[in-house]
C-alpha cells in the first residue's frame, strides 16, 4: 500500500469516527435518561442535560 493510499484510508476512518462521535453526542445530549461520568475521585467530569437539570433541582451548581 502506498503512502497516498494509506493516507486516504486514514482520512476515511477519521471521518467515520467523527460521524460516530457526532451521533453519540446527539444521543447523549438529547436523552431523557440521566448520564454522567465521574473520575476515580468521584468528581463529575461530564453530564447530559437531564442529569444537569436534576442536579440543579437538588441544589447543586452545574457549570455549562
Amino acid at each position: 500500500m502506498s503512502d497516498d493510499e494509506r493516507l486516504a484510508e486514514l482520512r476515511e476512518e477519521n471521518e467515520l469516527l467523527r460521524q460516530r462521535l457526532s451521533e453519540y453526542q446527539t444521543i447523549f445530549d438529547s436523552s431523557p435518561i440521566m448520564f454522567w461520568y465521574k473520575d476515580t475521585k468521584n468528581r463529575l467530569l461530564r453530564l447530559n442535560r437531564a442529569a444537569a437539570e436534576r442536579f440543579r433541582e437538588l441544589g447543586a451548581t452545574v457549570d455549562e
